[in-house]
């Protein structure tokens, strides 16, 4: 909305909000977005009560005349917000030169204040009843036909409920329980075919990937959809990304979460391991608790976490081998003979009992792919040695055609290339083969 607005009527804005904590960080968004154009001013920032009156709009409006901004950006909400509108017709403000922008002004809104006075105004949503698919049209016609058309008008908020609704019913579906824990792991990354499009949770943030569309209020009271890049994006709730095309990358934590890693909690009962394995499933992990140790790590495996006692001399750890996953061990205090015991297994990462939740996902989300990184790593090195033993093995058959036969060393190479490609062996084969006749 913001790369909108500014490309259109420029990066003078005056903000207009309630008083309460969603219009302070929306408007903080701005801020930040806005800062980045050279001709950027925030005109005026002002916040009134969600039950004010229709004479604070108006002042309000009265100064918006006086300052004349670029366009206005408005997140108040409830009935304030036929108020604004209703003034800034009255006042003679035209807003194909300063309109109102919003992220939460629906066809409710336009309904409650009328078509007329919201003409022409933007907002941007990810749902706009106006949305021309068989699914919206569909799903929109259905409601109008039920006993519920005269009590509620399809809107962004209608939409979201819609969807999560039915989310949360897939999700008991998959579900052998009505516990949170065991339901969160079949929310995360599910999808559903949404009236916005195919929406889906997203693993990391537990909000949902949405489609982001810029409306025009028109005369009918819709919504005439001018901006709509079909780009369902990811959920970026303390705004870490300032760019839309930034959300075409998916990104390590999300590629990461998006497998459901499958972890193994090798832990006591009396050492907390059910309120590890429900913060794990709370991530979205696929988890199982097994004590004591099992003889072997079924290959599924990801990701184990490993409690290791202060009696670290009666462990056996016979199911440890090099290419294993990585581990996370837990111990409940510091010492030397924990740590050492800790670095003598190979862990990647140690906490300290009881676990935390803060801190939790970005040690799961590092250990992964530092162990990912380590075995291409260990993949390519295994590759770069065999190649440096061929090589040695190519260069010595070489020495012994041109010490028997006499020839070049380019001529040697050539008959070891044309013997492999006649017998479709690998021309390090034939390399072999030459140097053991020739021990014989």
């Amino acid at each position: 909305l913001e790369k909108f607005m500014t490309a259109n009527f420029g990066a003078r804005v005056y903000m207009i909000g309630s008083n309460y904590i969603y219009p302070y960080e929306t408007n903080r968004n701005m801020h930040s977005l806005i800062a980045a154009h050279p001709s950027h001013s925030i005109v005026a920032e002002r916040y009134v009560s969600l039950y004010a009156n229709r004479n604070a709009i108006n002042d309000i409006v009265v100064d918006i005349k006086a300052k004349q901004p670029d366009f206005v950006f408005c997140t108040l909400i409830g009935r304030t917000v036929p108020y604004l509108y209703q003034a800034y017709l009255n006042a003679g403000l035209d807003p194909a030169k300063m309109p109102i922008a919003s992220l939460n002004t629906s066809e409710v809104e336009i309904n409650m204040m009328g078509a007329e006075a919201a003409l022409g105004h933007y907002t941007s949503s990810p749902y706009f009843q106006s949305i021309d698919s068989p699914l919206n049209r569909s799903t929109v016609d259905r409601f109008f036909a039920s006993r519920y058309a005269e009590r509620a008008i399809p809107n962004m908020n209608w939409e979201a409920s819609y969807f999560a609704m039915h989310l949360l019913a897939k999700a008991f579906r998959n579900s052998d329980t009505d516990r949170i824990e065991d339901i969160l792991p079949n929310i995360l990354g599910a999808e559903i075919e949404a009236p916005q499009g195919r929406v889906q949770i997203d693993h990391l943030t537990h909000h949902a990937r949405l489609y982001p569309r810029i409306g025009l209020a028109n005369a009918q009271g819709q919504f005439t959809i001018i901006e709509d890049h079909g780009l369902r994006v990811n959920p970026d709730p303390y705004m870490v990304v300032t760019s839309f095309d930034q959300h075409k990358h998916v990104g390590i934590s999300r590629a990461i979460l998006a497998r459901k890693p499958s972890v193994l909690v090798l832990f006591p009962p009396e050492a907390d391991g059910v309120s590890l394995l429900t913060q794990l499933k709370r991530i979205g992990c696929s988890v199982e608790i097994c004590w004591p140790h099992p003889p072997f790590i079924d290959s599924h495996i990801d990701l184990i976490f490993l409690y290791i006692p202060p009696e670290v001399e009666q462990m056996d750890y016979g199911w440890l081998h090099e290419s294993g996953p990585p581990i996370i061990s837990v111990a409940n205090f510091e010492n030397p003979t924990l740590i050492d015991e800790a670095l003598r297994i190979g862990v990647m990462a140690i906490l300290m009992a009881p676990i935390k939740a803060s801190g939790l996902l970005s040690t799961i989300i590092t250990t992964l792919h530092q162990h990912a990184k380590n075995s291409r790593n260990s993949h390519r090195i295994s590759q770069l040695e065999k190649k440096i033993i061929n090589l040695k093995v190519l260069e010595e058959a070489k020495r012994i055609l041109i010490a028997k036969q006499r020839i070049s060393e380019n001529e040697a190479y050539e008959l070891i290339r044309s013997q492999a490609m006649s017998q479709r062996m690998p021309i390090e084969d034939i390399a072999r083969d030459i140097i053991q006749s020739e021990k014989i």
